[in-house]
């Protein structure tokens, strides 16, 4: 029975339990008359076994029940009855020759909805007291419903705070683990009673850079996150070379593997496409993921990675012979801030994001990320698919795609002698970092430390008749940013180049960069060899006009 069923429907079904025949007739009475709103269908019995077969068999939508009953009382069969009628509320009229208080207040507490006296029994007293009762059920019901949606909200919401606090540990433990190494090793390398040999101290060195980087893998995987629950995660689809991307990872992850002593092998059938429409960065993210869990949970044997054409499709398989996922956790893999196994967490590692980030990436690029098998002890293999579009070439031979294993030719080092450099950054600790940088390839550096200190060096420096070659702008600084320095310069008439130095990483901020007149655009955390270079390049390009 809905909300508010009974005190909208036109007939209402009357069960009447008395012992007294003469009571029964004058009930059925009471509710026979000609009232077009409401009409009853009544049904009578003179006993509580009988009245219970009735509820059981079709409940009613009201009981009108004598307080006196043989082998029985009224307040009895009207708690009994309820529990019947569960879990729907069954209203209840208590009718009595007993004029007492404490009879009306048992009468309620025994889950009647209202009561009446016998001896003042009148068709308008009885439809009186049906109609009260009909709407405190439908109050109950109402009450019941409110009560069960809140339970339901409590029962999310404690499910989503447990999620997260197990997220925010994991977290927890994935920042403070690399925190630890990179603050010792920190401390070691600042120590004069340490004794490091140059070796060591350079060692050291690669250990905060290769832990400052799962730093920054952890913030990009939660910022990927929000941005994918809010619908607003970018893409940037371009013809790109799936063999080249996947050679590229496996390249990336063969020190891990090396380090394992386990195998890493990339595998291409014949007829892979050699050109897809896709995003290459959110493919490499996705099949990075995916390797590099294969390793981390891999102690003997090795991971391959495959490629081949499944119709329209690429098809992607990650194959390894590590621990395993049990068969009763194989649905948790793919949710959110939860790992399929938290002893495995312990042991391994992590903060269960990356299989939720690269399932939810593959669809949005329109294909899917599976589980495809796994056995305890035996490994796992998850399998990743992309529509392939035209191919503009493909693979003549199973092992065409084979990774190289000759490392590439380190980037040139530019030199930046003789060229003016203005970094207008209001960190101390990053200016100190690309002064740094950029002294050592010979540059010579100015800093501002806001925006408007920026704009009066640059006009400065025109008026001197020696204008700065390049300028790093950070977006974000007091008193003037970036955009409304660049803005003032240009407005001036001022040509320098500029170089927005920003920590958001979306291509739509680069696209808003560039829009601005900005003539180049660098992210933070900054990739030295890029920064350079693209300074190089305008500066250059500066000094040939």
């Amino acid at each position: 029975m809905s909300l508010d069923r009974t005190e909208r429907r036109a007939t209402l079904r009357v069960l009447v339990i008395d012992d007294d025949a003469a009571d029964r007739a004058l009930v059925r009475g009471c509710l026979r008359s000609d009232d077009a709103d409401r009409r009853f269908e009544v049904t009578d019995c003179e006993d509580a076994e009988t009245a219970r077969e009735v509820v059981a068999a079709c409940t009613p939508d009201l009981v009108l029940v004598d307080y006196c009953l043989p082998r029985s009382n009224g307040l009895a069969l009207t708690r009994e009855l309820q529990g019947v009628a569960e879990p729907e509320v069954l209203p209840v009229v208590l009718l009595t020759d007993c004029d007492r208080e404490d009879v009306r207040r048992s009468a309620m507490q025994s889950g009647a909805q209202d009561y009446l006296l016998k001896n003042d029994l009148t068709p308008r007293s009885l439809r009186r007291a049906i109609q009260h009762a009909v709407e405190r059920a439908d109050l109950v019901r109402q009450m019941r419903a409110t009560m069960r949606s809140l339970e339901e909200a409590r029962a999310v919401a404690d499910a989503a705070n447990a999620a997260k606090n197990r997220f925010v540990a994991n977290v927890s433990h994935e920042v403070r683990t690399p925190l630890t190494a990179i603050m010792g090793f920190a401390d070691l390398a600042l120590s004069d009673t340490a004794g490091l040999t140059d070796a060591q101290k350079f060692e050291a060195v690669q250990t905060i850079r290769r832990n400052g980087e799962h730093l920054l893998a952890i913030v990009n995987d939660i910022l990927d996150l929000s941005k994918i629950e809010a619908g607003k995660l970018e893409f940037e689809v371009r013809h790109c070379d799936p063999i080249a991307i996947a050679r590229d990872v496996v390249d990336l992850m063969r020190v891990r593997a090396d380090a394992k002593s386990i195998d890493l092998a990339l595998e291409c059938a014949p007829g892979t496409p050699r050109t897809i429409r896709s995003d290459p960065t959110r493919l490499r993210q996705v099949l990075a993921n995916l390797v590099g869990n294969a390793i981390k949970f891999t102690i003997v044997g090795g991971v391959r990675v495959t490629l081949e054409s499944v119709g329209d499709d690429l098809s992607f398989a990650v194959i390894d012979s590590g621990v395993g996922i049990a068969e009763d956790q194989v649905n948790r893999v793919f949710v959110p801030f939860a790992q399929a196994d938290a002893k495995a967490t312990r042991r391994f590692g992590g903060t269960g994001l990356g299989l939720s980030i690269s399932r939810s990436l593959a669809r949005l690029m329109g294909g899917d990320l599976v589980l495809q098998g796994s056995k305890l002890g035996v490994g796992s293999c998850f399998r990743l698919t992309l529509p392939a579009g035209q191919a503009a070439a493909k693979v003549a031979a199973r092992d065409g795609g084979a990774a190289d294993d000759t490392p590439p030719p380190p980037p040139r080092r530019p030199d930046l002698d003789g060229y003016q450099v203005l970094l207008a950054e209001d960190g101390p600790d990053i200016q100190r970092l690309l002064s740094f940088l950029l002294s050592s390839v010979n540059a010579q550096v100015t800093i501002a430390g806001n925006g408007r200190i920026a704009v009066e060096l640059v006009r400065q420096s025109y008026d001197d008749g020696r204008p700065f070659d390049v300028v790093l702008m950070d977006m974000q600084m007091p008193e003037m940013d970036g955009l409304e320095a660049l803005t003032v310069l240009r407005a001036e008439g001022y040509d320098v180049p500029v170089i927005a130095l920003t920590a958001s990483a979306m291509e739509s901020d680069r696209q808003r960069c560039l829009a601005a007149g900005f003539d180049d655009y660098e992210t933070k955390p900054v990739n030295h060899t890029r920064v350079l270079a693209t300074v190089q390049r305008l500066a250059a390009a500066r000094r040939r006009c």
